[in-house]
């Protein structure tokens, strides 16, 4: 096998439109599963350390800090010759984020038992406030 020192990707596209990656066939659902349940973890965790800091806005950075790590993400993919970078992935996880963030919330109990008014951090006995609702 021989890997070139260099190599040019040829007609390399930044971010192709959504509209233009659609594809109404299982692969591209499967896709958008596997990206929005991806984030789903990231969004969780984002608001629940922001919201342990107390911060000013923990939703908005919480979905800012997901939407920044997508891009970058996307934007290293873009330089990888086997990878496509395309702005549904942003778009999708984005939304992943969001859908983690709610479920820290209690917006979108799927536990049963878990009170959205109390929560207790991992690794502490210490209390942490509810977070406030959209």
């Amino acid at each position: 096998m021989y890997i070139p020192n260099r190599y040019l990707i040829l007609d390399q596209t930044v971010l192709a439109s959504a509209l233009k990656g659609f594809h109404p066939e299982w692969g591209y659902w499967k896709d958008v599963i596997i990206n929005i349940g991806g984030f789903i973890p990231a969004g969780f965790f984002f608001y629940a350390y922001l919201c342990s800091r107390q911060l000013r806005w923990p939703r908005l950075t919480a979905i800012v800090a997901g939407g920044a790590v997508s891009l970058t993400i996307e934007l290293v993919q873009t330089y990888l010759p086997t990878r496509d970078s395309d702005l549904t992935d942003v778009i999708t996880n984005i939304l992943g984020t969001c859908i983690g963030l709610m479920l820290y919330q209690g917006r979108l109990n799927l536990i049963p038992g878990l009170e959205p008014e109390r929560r207790v951090a991992v690794g502490s006995r210490s209390e942490i406030p509810s977070p406030h609702v959209f």
